[in-house]
């Protein structure tokens, strides 16, 4: 369903600057793909309790905790890493 509603919202009627905040994520794929495992390394070897959201009981708490993770990593990370001039090439 959500495939579809996408499909419809791009395809079908030609909205597309919303996306706009993920273009540097696409620009910088193997960045994306590869930072947030640097990130889960780093928090669990110093038991940083950023992700304690993943053992809450509340269901709300991890859906919330867990696409504010993905937001983070997917939108405002390769902005960063792109002001930084940071950048992986195969």
């Amino acid at each position: 369903m959500l495939f579809s509603l996408l499909f419809w919202i791009i395809d079908i009627r030609k909205k597309i600057k919303w996306g706009n905040f993920l273009k540097p994520a696409g620009a910088n794929s193997l960045t994306v793909y590869l930072v947030p495992d640097m990130f889960y390394y780093i928090i669990w070897q110093f038991s940083l309790p950023l992700l304690f959201y993943k053992n809450s009981g509340a269901p709300l708490v991890v859906i919330a905790g867990s696409v504010i993770w993905a937001l983070v990593m997917g939108a405002a990370l390769p902005v960063l890493l792109e002001r930084l001039h940071f950048r992986l090439r195969l």
